[in-house]
This record gives structure tokens, sequence and C-alpha cells, in this order.
């Protein structure tokens, strides 16, 4: 029988053996199996002390190490982009410094790989573990089969290390840097403009503004004499409600240059975004910019405009007039910093520049912490899908995990059930394969035409608002020719560079269910008749919402605009009578 001296000794010789995988990599192994034996035979006193002080020592040592880790581990991108902005192309090198970057990332990726079919333990995987491996290196799915051989290169031993592996890895998943659009605000995707574009020249005249109303009244589909956004929605009578349908793609103002082919889809959208020549085959070197300050250099047969093959030249001399570094930082805040020849902006949470007639804001996040609220949200799951309370689950308990892959995929072993560290390695995996990757995402910030004229940000524009709505875009209308063009509304852009994202916890995932239908504003002023008669809630009584004679109505309406207003209902003497 164990009495309690022995039984504390064991303690300690238990929380010493637990140590041993934390710092076997700081303390060489035999020092550390020496100091074990020696405490085996020493008093409690003496093995207190001996044990505080190795781990103090052994404490140091690591966090010593620690400190290297993320010099070690971190990663520089390195990228060449086009900005295309409304007057301007612009050249652009972007750098980002990552801790723990995305090679690293990925390396990790391939260890799991290993330590998940590598049934024997040996270290590798032989050819029937390696057939196994999952196609587009994920977690599970349909096996490579005999394709796995085609991984077999370093060197060829018919089995797989975890060098090949990380080789895989990397082909699976493409390149470390990626771009993505950010999904447009619900104005941003309405067919507007070409509702009110009468002579379709592009602009919007103000006798096309006046007369706006009786164009966009049948898309009035509530006949409520006010047009929201869900109703300029292409189909919006299929639209479900509290959704809302965007654009297959969209339109990015932001180019890699890096690839032959890259260059050429770059070539081929400035051409059609800035070309002015009518066929759309060259721009004017104006409308280019170079570090050299002298775009000029690359029209080589001198006629003042850059053709196809001359805009090629120029891409592909990679000359950048703007330079963009962020930092993703673990353990301090991410930063991003911008140059511009002899100007440099601060190192800090954002930076602001002006690019080819373009606001753009330029932030970086590290959105490590997605992975980690992955993981959580799945156990919490588990605990709730496990109705027996058997400590695994069953293909029945299955579904209510809302994992978009079968049972099978996820029960690595086969054995029908489901272990929570089992779950916890799936969800894991894919989290660290979604932050494999650099990404920069483009979001568009400037307002249109729409949300410019929805003067109370309703999201639905009134008659009121579409007659006075001229008035409000003076201050777009650049050339003063009454007349609003595309390019004279402001453009405004936000980069924002961080690790791959999970959109199920982005902010921007479920941004556009939240503002689809109309922001109707109680009315809480003006006479009790006012109130009860604006039954659309936009602060005005049309005639067609006035209950009264229209000889009434013409007396309310001091200002003769067809439309009572809040002053005009409070200058009243007395409420209105009924409809005779």
């Amino acid at each position: 029988m164990l009495n309690r001296t022995n039984i504390r000794r064991r303690k300690f010789v238990e929380i010493a053996a637990s140590s041993a995988a934390l710092y076997s990599e700081c303390v060489p192994d035999f020092v550390f199996r020496t100091r074990l034996l020696l405490m085996l035979h020493l008093p409690d006193q003496r093995v207190l002390a001996i044990w505080g002080c190795f781990l103090m020592l052994t404490t140091t040592a690591c966090m010593g190490q620690d400190r290297k880790k993320p010099a070690e581990s971190s990663a520089t991108v390195q990228w060449n982009l086009v900005f295309i902005g409304p007057d301007q192309a612009v050249p652009i090198s972007v750098t980002v410094r990552a801790d723990e970057g995305p090679l690293a990332r990925r390396k990790k990726l391939a260890a799991m790989l290993l330590l998940r079919f590598d049934s024997d333990k040996d270290g590798k995987l032989s050819a029937a573990e390696a057939a196994r491996l999952p196609m587009r290196a994920k977690a599970s799915g349909t096996g490579l089969g005999d394709k796995w051989k085609a991984l077999d290169r370093l060197p060829v031993d018919d089995s797989l290390s975890v060098e090949e592996l990380t080789e895989f890895v990397n082909e699976q998943l493409g390149p470390v840097f990626q771009m993505s659009i950010r999904p447009p605000r619900l104005a941003q995707s309405v067919e507007f403009v070409p509702r009110l574009d009468a002579d379709h020249d592009q602009l919007i005249s103000s006798q096309e503004l006046l007369g706006g109303m009786a164009r966009l009244r049948q898309a009035d589909l509530d006949d409520d004499e006010a047009v929201s956004i869900a109703e300029l929605q292409p189909n919006p009578r299929r639209a479900i409600p509290n959704s809302q349908q965007t654009p297959r793609s969209y339109p990015t103002p932001v180019f890699p240059v890096n690839t032959p082919d890259e260059v050429s889809i770059a070539v081929q959208r400035i051409l059609e975004a800035l070309g002015s020549d009518g066929q759309g085959t060259s721009v004017a070197v104006a409308r280019i910019q170079s570090a050299s300050g002298q775009p000029e250099i690359f029209d080589a047969n001198h006629d003042g405009r850059l053709n196809s093959e001359e805009l090629t030249l120029w891409a592909q001399a990679k000359q950048p007039v703007v330079q963009i570094t962020a930092a993703l930082a673990q353990r301090r805040p991410s930063t991003v910093q911008i140059e511009e020849g002899t100007t440099k902006t601060p190192a800090g949470a954002k930076a602001s520049i002006h690019l080819g007639g373009a606001a753009v804001e330029v932030n970086a996040t590290n959105n490590r912490a997605e992975q980690t609220d992955s993981t959580k949200l799945y156990r919490v799951r588990f605990l709730t899908a496990d109705q027996n309370k058997n400590g695994y689950l069953e293909e029945t308990e299955f579904p209510t995990l809302q994992l978009s892959v079968p049972y099978k995929d996820v029960d690595a072993n086969g054995d029908g059930m489901l272990m929570r560290e089992e779950l916890t390695t799936f969800v894991e995996f894919d989290a660290i394969a979604l932050q494999a990757h650099i990404e920069l995402m483009v979001g568009e910030e400037g307002k249109t035409l729409f949300e410019l004229l929805d003067s109370n940000t309703d999201r639905r524009l009134t008659m009121r608002e579409i007659r006075e709505g001229f008035s409000r875009l003076a201050g777009v209308d650049r050339n003063h020719d009454e007349r609003v063009a595309q390019s004279e509304l402001e453009s405004r852009y936000r980069f924002t560079f961080s690790f791959g994202r999970n959109m199920e916890f982005s902010p921007t995932g479920n941004a556009q269910a939240m503002l689809t239908t109309p922001r109707l504003r109680s009315q809480n002023t003006g006479p009790i008749w006012y109130r009860r008669m604006d039954r659309n809630l936009d602060g005005d009584i049309s005639w067609r919402e006035f209950l009264g004679s229209r000889e009434q109505f013409i007396k309310l309406d001091q200002n003769a605009d067809e439309l009572i207003d809040l002053n005009e209902a409070n200058a009243a003497s007395e409420p209105s009578a009924g409809k005779n």
C-alpha cells in the first residue's frame, strides 16, 4: 500500500513526465533524466527545491526559444498589382510580413495529414496509407488511390514523407497570395442608372432626374409611391423576403500582374476602363503611371497612346509607383505602411492614399482567432448533438453539427463513433487550410447615385427625394454641365490584408441579409390627421394619400409641389375633412 509520501513522490514524477514533452526541445534529455533519477531518492523538501529550480531553468530556456520562433516561422509575401482608378492605372508593389506565415501553416497541414493517415506510426505513409489521402489535400474525402504515386518524388521509395506531403499541400492550395472582392452593398447591386438614363448616353441630366419618378413607377411593386432597393433588384418578384440578390461577379479595380496570363487580363481591363479611342484598343499615355514618371517611354510608335502590346511591356516592367507594406503580427497590433516616392506614412492600423483618382484606405488585421472560434463553435455543437450523452456522435446525430460533409468523412477510423477529438482534428485542419493564404480583400466604399439621392438613408427613394435630388448632386457635378457621369461619383475603396477568411465568422458574410427591406421610421410629429394620412411614412402626404377634397389639398399645399409636408400640416388651422 502506498503511503502519503510515496503518493506525493509519485505525483512529482508524473508531473515531471508530463512536462518532458514540453521541455524536451529546450533541455538535453540526459540532464532531464538525471534530475528525475535523483529525485526518486531524495526527501520531499529536496525534491521540491530541485524541481522548482529545474522548472525555472527550463522555462527560461524555452521562453528564450519562443522569442525566436516567430522570426523563424515568419514569412514575407511580395506581389505586383495594378490599380485601375477612374483617371489612371497605377502599378503597386505589395509586401506582407506574417508571423507564422502561410508556408509554415502548410507544413503544419502536411504533418497533420501524416499523423492522421500513418496507421503504423512509422513516420511516413506506405502505399496503402498514401492511397487513402484525400484529394485536394482535405482532412477527409475520396482517396487518391494509385494517383498518390505521382507525389513520390523525394526520393522515389514507394512511400510519402512529410516533405512530399508538404509539396502536395502546396500544389492543392495554390498561390500563397489571394484576392477577394467584398460583396457589394445593396445600393451597389441595383439596376438604377439605366432606369433614369432616357437617352442612353450614360449621363444623368437634371431633366432625366426630374422625370425619373415616372420611369421608376413600374418598379414600385407595392404601390406605395416610393421605390426601395429591393424593388430595383433583378427579378424582384422572385426575391425571398429579407434576402438580397447580388450580381454573380463584382467588378474589381485591382489586378495581379505576376504571370503572363495575369498581365493579359489586366491589360484588357485597362483598355476597357480607360480606353477613349472609341474602340477600346489604346489608352492615352497620360492615363498610365510609372515609377520613373515617364510612361511615354513605353510609347514605341510615339503616337501619345499605348496599345495592347505597349501596355503589356509597361505591366511586365513592374515599376511600382506605390509600395504597400503590411505586417500581420500575433503578439502586437498589425500595421500597414504606404510609400510613394519620398513620402512614407507611419506604420499604423490603417493608412490612406489617392490612387488614379480614387481614395483608398488600407488596413491589416490578424484574424488567426477565427481558427479558434471555429473549433469552439463545433465543440459546443458536438455537446448539443450528443443527445444520448455517450461521448460520441452516431450518424443519426451528425446533422446537428451542420457540417457540409458526410459522416464518414469526419469519422476518421470508420468505427461509427465520431469522437470529439476526430471532429476537432477535422475542423482545425480546414481552419488552418483557410489561413494558409495571405488575402487581400477589396471593397468599394464610395456612395452610389441611389445613396446620394436617399437623403434620409431609409433605403428607398420618394417623390421629394427625386425632385430635389439634383441639388444634392451639385457637388458631384464637377464640370457643372448639369449632368452626372459615373466617373464623377466619388470613388473610394478599402484594402484589407489578412489571412484567409472563414465567411461564417466574417462580419461581411451576413451583412446582406441585415439590410434588405426599407428602414421605415414611424411618424411621431405633426397633427394626428397628418400622421394617419402619411401611409408610406415618407414625411409627405401626396394627393393619393390625402383623404380630403382637391380644394382642401390645394389650400394646404402652400408651395404647390403636390406634397403636403410637416410645416404645411402644422400651418393648417384645423384638420381637413374627408373627400366628397
